[in-house]
């Protein structure tokens, strides 16, 4: 995941998603946003991978008790 599908690292990637948010950088052309240094950037992953997540889920038929069940916990 990155803002800027040009960077090295995105580069090495086999697969990107471009997800168009701010970033500590504030660069030409980003989302304008009163939030400090990444957060919104840190903020639209998240979102974005949940919207990942309840697809797989949709797709698989898998509910909240199963993916409990697999979940992995440190408390």
């Amino acid at each position: 995941m990155t803002t800027d599908e040009r960077s090295p690292l995105a580069r090495l990637a086999d697969h990107t998603l471009v997800v168009p948010a701010a970033t500590k950088w504030r660069r030409q052309g980003e989302a304008a946003t009163a939030q400090p240094l990444g957060s919104l950037f840190d903020q639209a992953c998240h979102l974005a991978l949940d919207a990942v997540c309840l697809h797989l889920a949709r797709r698989t038929g898998t509910d909240n008790r199963q993916a409990r069940a697999h979940h992995a916990s440190i408390e």
